[in-house]
Formats: C-alpha cells, sequence, structure tokens
C-alpha cells in the first residue's frame, strides 16, 4: 500500500492507550470522467479541496494519508462508535463544498494489520461500485458503505466466499428481513425486501455490498432472485392464513437480471406470473425496483422488459432518483408508477437550501406526472413532516423501521 503521509501530528501515544481504532477509506467519485469534462487543473482543485476537507475533519491524533489521486485514508484512535463520529464530521464539510465521494469505515483491534483493514474497506468500495455507471453517492449519516463487524479476509473473499456461495441456498444460509414502507398516516403500504446471508460454518454475517456483486459476477445473482422472490411469498400466504393485513412487497432488481434476460430470453414476467398463480396472489402486489445503473447497458433491452413486467401488473419503482444523470429521462420512456428520492438530498432537511429545493420540485414533477414518491431515508419526525407538507407519499426508513425480520414486522402488521 503505497501512501502519502498528509497529516500526523506525532502523537502516537493515543494509539497505544486505546485497544480498538477505526479506519475509514474515501474514494472520490468520476474523477476520470471529471478529468475528460473539466480538465486537468480544475480535477487538480477537486482533489486540493478534499485534501483540505479531511485535514480540518481530522483531530490532532488522526493520520491522514493520500493513497492515490482519488483514494484517501484516515487512521483514528477510536472506541467503537468514533465510526459515527467521523462519518459525521467529515460528511458535514464534504456535503458543504458539493463533493462526490464513497466511504467504507471500519474498526478493530490492534492486533490485526493496518494494510487487512484498509484492503476491506477498499473492498467495499468496489464491491459498491462494482457494475455501477455514473456511480454519485455524497455523503451524508447513512450514506456509508458501512462494514459489519466481519472476519473476512483477503482470501475468503477471493475463493471461499465465492465457494460458499455455490451453495448458500442448500444449506438455508441465506433469510429474508423487511423494510416497510408508510403513508403519511403512518400505515405500511408495502416493503422492501432484502436479503441476508450468515454462513454456518463461522456464524458470520457477510454483508450484501461483499456478497452481492460476486452473486451478479459468478451469474449466481437470479439464483438469489427467484430463491427470494418464492421465499416471500411463501411468508405472504403464511400471513394470509392468519389473517394479518398483507403489505405489498419490493424487490429490487440488479443490473445482471437484465443482460440475462436479454441473453437467454428469459421471461421474468411469466415466472412471476406462474407464481403468483401457484401461491394465488395477483402481480400487482408486487414492485419491482430498479436504479439508472439498472438500465444503461442496454437501455432498449431494459424497455423491453419492464415494460413486459408492466403488462402483468406488476409496478416498476425508480430508486435513488436524481442520484444519477439519466433520472429525468426514465420518466420519458419507462412506465415508473413510483419514485423514490435518493437519501443523499434528504440530508440537512429541513434546514438545507438545496435539498429542500430538489426535493419540492421533485415530488412537483411527480405529482405532475401522476407518479407516486418515496422519501427513502427518514431520519426524524422533522424531515417527516416537513416532507409530508409537500404531499410526499410515502416514507421509508430508520425513523420509521430497520430492516426487521418476518416475526418482527408481524407484531407491526397486528398493530397496523
Amino acid at each position: 500500500m503505497s501512501n502519502k503521509l498528509l497529516s500526523d501530528a506525532g502523537d502516537t501515544s493515543s494509539f497505544a492507550s486505546c485497544s480498538e481504532y477505526c479506519v475509514a477509506v474515501i474514494d472520490l467519485n468520476n474523477l476520470k470522467l471529471l478529468n475528460n469534462r473539466l480538465g486537468q487543473e480544475k480535477r487538480e482543485r477537486l482533489i486540493g479541496i478534499a485534501v483540505d476537507v479531511l485535514l480540518s475533519a481530522a483531530r490532532k491524533t488522526d493520520k491522514v494519508y493520500k493513497t492515490s489521486d482519488e483514494l484517501f485514508l484516515v487512521l483514528s484512535p477510536a472506541c467503537p462508535d468514533i465510526s459515527e463520529k467521523l462519518e459525521t464530521r467529515i460528511s458535514a464539510k464534504f456535503s458543504a463544498k458539493g463533493i462526490n465521494a464513497s466511504i467504507a469505515i471500519s474498526w478493530k483491534s490492534q492486533s490485526e494489520l493496518l494494510y487487512d483493514l484498509f484492503y476491506q474497506d477498499e473492498l467495499l468500495l468496489l464491491s459498491n461500485k462494482s457494475n455501477l455507471i455514473n456511480d454519485r453517492v455524497f455523503f451524508g449519516p447513512h450514506n456509508f458503505s458501512r462494514p459489519l463487524p466481519t472476519k473476512i479476509s483477503k482470501f475468503e473473499c477471493k475463493i471461499d466466499l465465492a465457494a460458499d456461495l455455490d451453495f448458500a441456498i442448500q444449506k438455508q444460509e441465506f433469510s429474508l428481513v423487511y423494510q416497510p414502507i408508510y403513508n403519511s398516516l403512518r400505515e405500511i403500504i408495502w416493503c422492501e425486501v432484502f436479503v441476508r446471508w450468515q454462513r454456518k460454518k463461522d456464524g458470520e454475517y457477510v454483508p450484501p455490498g461483499i456478497f452481492i456483486p460476486l452473486a451478479e459476477t459468478n451469474n449466481k445473482i437470479h439464483d438469489i432472485w427467484s430463491w427470494s422472490f418464492e421465499t416471500a411469498l411463501a411468508q405472504l400466504r403464511e400471513w394470509r392464513t392468519h389473517s394479518y393485513q398483507l403489505p405489498k412487497l419490493s424487490f429490487n432488481f440488479s443490473p445482471s437480471q437484465a443482460d440475462f434476460s436479454k441473453n437467454t430470453q428469459f421471461s421474468y414476467a411469466e415466472q412471476i406470473t406462474n407464481w403468483c398463480k401457484a401461491y394465488n396472489f395477483s402481480s400487482r402486489d408486487f414492485l419491482i425496483e430498479l436504479t439508472e445503473t439498472s438500465l444503461l447497458k442496454d437501455f432498449a433491452a431494459a424497455v423491453d422488459l419492464f415494460e413486459d413486467l408492466r403488462s402483468i401488473g406488476v409496478r416498476l419503482c425508480l430508486d435513488d432518483f436524481g442520484a444519477g444523470f439519466s433520472s429525468l429521462s426514465m420518466l420519458r420512456f419507462l412506465p415508473v408508477s413510483t419514485i423514490k428520492i435518493d437519501r443523499s438530498f434528504l440530508v440537512g432537511l429541513p434546514d438545507s437550501v438545496p435539498n429542500r429545493a430538489i426535493v419540492k420540485a421533485t415530488i412537483a414533477l411527480a405529482s405532475e406526472l401522476r407518479i407516486n414518491v418515496v422519501a427513502e431515508g427518514v431520519e426524524n419526525e422533522q424531515q417527516f413532516r416537513f416532507l409530508k407538507n409537500l404531499g410526499c407519499d410515502y416514507f421509508q426508513g430508520y425513523f420509521f423501521a430497520e430492516p426487521i425480520s418476518s416475526d418482527v414486522l408481524e407484531e407491526l402488521l397486528v398493530k397496523n
């Protein structure tokens, strides 16, 4: 790991006295794109601003490294909760400068090598950006690639993890969690479905930012999709037998699935129709969430795919709306019924003037187009009330509920 030390207070006693420390890897997004569009001089100016921001955000005991033209590392003696404090310090300063960046943070004991920690964080960043085009992730309290405490090593990620993924479904290592989405009356309208993977051999949870890109690379994402959808249908049927009020469900669609459909002529519309018949559900009970990056590789093929899904009644939700360069164009060509305002635009609401203007305009646009709006990443009562007053339709975020198990969701459905 070749790096340049930018800040060193010379006080290493804090590292010796602290049993844990925090490593943050910061990646400036789209620098190559900026270089092509704006020129080398403006690109270097942006890097200089990023350096100034990191140095001003660092404490006297922190060490700040520049590991490449677009990658930085902050090493901080820490107790476990320092990661959130570090996020807050850096996010406020980067947001104020309008800098577009991604971050991964880990906290570990001194017995672990710095290189291994750096590699793990860098791997998380690359995994999250895998197959993305024009990735645009702004800093914000919940916009970080925050790794779960894990023992995944460089060797395991490349070899063991891929091998384990081949048999994860057969070993019943996957599970589903559900994050409720509420209306303005705080009633659950639908739930977004997420996959979790806990390996039985060591009990470790593998972060989705690791195994989802791996599944896409190894052509396992279709198997995970099929398992997830059918498992959720079985769960819905069980809830129906207990007379619970049934929420609609939304599933995330991978860019690799669009490629899979094109290359194999596989019909997701036919698959969903057959499942719905088998479990006695309507396809109108489901939404497919897609991001701009799911479409850009072959937009024409993607349009055909999602038109097929719309034709059977499956509704389409455009996720992370506003974060990409072509979000508005997507509304012209896709049969979208719902958009999710990217969580980066909720940061600082209702006080942030730029974000307030963007959110207000987005809700007004969606209303004009008769498209439902979900505010994603609602963190507090003030944000909720502000968005509700603007006419936002639905709300999702930790203020209401984090992704939860089916048992916990049942308790909410009883109260709903």
